[in-house]
């Protein structure tokens, strides 16, 4: 009897098969140039699932998100303001790469050199005015009253842990001050000094992040050639000079780093424009998967005359905060750069349970939960969302039967769907699912190979992996 058992387990994994589905299937919905239309919602519901894998490829054509509804979870893209990815109470920003930018208003007059953190609940704003570092706090980052930190001294850059620290330019040199309670500051000496090479005429704008190693990672810019360095520390004081990373017309210089997630982002000016390098975990910013895109040109922004200067960039939980130094009719002035997720753009959603815990992948965005009971799986739209593509790979303990699309689908898995004689490819079981329009319990032809049927034992595992390909209309794809 076991080994009667394992050979059907040994049979079930490997009669995996793929077929285009009806969009009965689905309730609700409608098929349309290939894709599924959703307008409202759309279930497909399954049956006493142990685990499962699921993953689809989703956009949304307008409107303010989607949520996908799996048992008592709710995974949730709000594309308002709010800007966030949600699974449950975990959250997320949107990736930079699928939000559109555009410059807004300025938030500070009378500043340099601005540079952007969170500490605690404040949002913190440090620049450079009248020859000093000063700063300002604001739990709702409306900046108004600014304080001096720093004398004789420019280009700070902010960096929040245990203690709050800001790295500043002195006489072409990085040099830091630390603040244990966030408010009075302490010298520290000097950090980095010009080298020999390509930052011996001095060397400004430094910009800090820690790794999750607690690595810190310093960039910084050389005045005289727009030139962009790189060097490291294990405490944030000695760093050692790692080289250049930027050469040629294409540097990219005045650039604010930022490390989220196991990424490095940085912002960066080139004068007449603004840049987002998105570099993954090369903390370089320079290997072939780096993905550097143009965000905003200075003419599109009424408040800058002569270009964009220093940039800063924060992420901060459920939102990406982009300001830029310019100058307004002579005054320096520090603008905003606002973004908001830009609805079209396809990416892959992917859950993944395992009786327990609930993985969430947004393309590279990860979110984890816990769940029970799942067994169905809902799209809900305010607006219009395109589901291309659907895969649902799952384990269950349930009675078995053959589950056929009974469409003629050789074109999308050279399956015919023949249920009047249905070939060998489609000697597989199915898993006691319920598909609307069907009856999972039915034998369509002869079971054949699995060497089970509708009244097999129970409780014997039957893990299967079903491929559920929404049927694509070939022609305009």
């Amino acid at each position: 009897m076991a080994l009667a058992i394992l050979a059907a387990l040994a049979l079930a994994e490997s009669s995996a098969t793929s077929f285009a589905t009806d969009a009965g299937d689905w309730e609700g919905g409608s098929l349309g140039d290939g894709v599924l239309v959703v307008t409202e919602s759309t279930t497909l519901t399954l049956d006493s699932m142990a685990s499962f894998t699921l993953t689809a490829r989703v956009r949304l054509v307008d409107g303010d998100g989607f949520s996908l509804l799996a048992g008592g979870s709710v995974f949730d893209a709000d594309y308002t303001g709010t800007e966030r990815l949600s699974l449950d109470s975990d959250t997320a920003p949107f990736p930079p790469s699928e939000l559109d930018f555009d410059a807004e208003s300025t938030v500070a007059d009378n500043l340099a050199d601005p540079d952007l953190a969170r500490f605690g609940d404040e949002f913190l704003l440090g620049g450079t005015r009248d020859g000093g570092l000063v700063l300002s706090r604001d739990p709702d980052a409306a900046f108004v009253d600014f304080a001096s930190i720093v004398a004789d001294a420019a280009e700070p850059d902010l960096l929040v842990g245990t203690e709050l620290h800001v790295y500043f330019s002195r006489d072409g040199a990085i040099h830091r001050a630390t603040a244990p309670d966030g408010e009075s500051f302490t010298e520290e000496g000097e950090v980095l000094a010009p080298g020999a090479d390509f930052d011996s005429t001095g060397i400004g704008s430094p910009s800090v992040v820690i790794d999750d190693a607690g690595t810190y990672h310093l960039y910084y810019s050389v005045p005289a050639t727009g030139a962009t360095g790189y060097a490291t520390s294990a405490d944030g004081l000695a760093f050692t000079r790692m080289g250049e990373l930027s050469t040629g017309s294409d540097r990219l210089w005045l650039a604010d780093v930022s490390y989220d997630n196991g990424a490095f982002s940085a912002l960066y000016s080139m004068g007449d424009g603004l840049g987002l390098a998105l570099g993954g975990s090369d903390p370089t910013l320079a290997d072939d998967g780096t993905d550097i895109r143009p965000l905003v040109e200075a003419d599109q922004a009424s408040w800058a005359d002569d270009g964009f200067g220093a940039p800063t960039l924060l992420f901060d939980n459920d939102a990406l905060y982009a300001y830029v130094a310019a100058t307004d009719e002579g005054e320096a002035v520090i603008g905003e750069i606002g973004s908001e997720p830009e609805p079209g753009t396809w990416v892959t959603l992917a859950l993944d349970w395992d009786g327990e815990s609930l993985l969430a992948r947004w393309n590279d965005v990860e979110l984890a939960s816990s769940a029970t009971g799942i067994e169905s799986f809902t799209f809900t739209v305010d607006g219009s969302l395109e589901i291309d593509e659907v895969e649902v790979e799952y384990t269950t303990i349930s009675d078995t039967g053959v589950f056929d699309s009974g469409i003629p689908n050789t074109e999308d898995s050279g399956v015919n769907d023949d249920t009047s004689t249905p070939p060998a490819a489609l000697d597989s079981a199915d898993t006691g699912a319920a598909f609307p329009g069907y009856n999972a319990g039915e034998w369509l032809g002869d079971p054949g190979g699995c060497s089970c049927n509708s009244t097999a034992p129970n409780p014997a595992v039957f893990s299967l992996g079903w491929l559920l390909l929404l049927r694509r209309i070939r022609g305009n794809k």
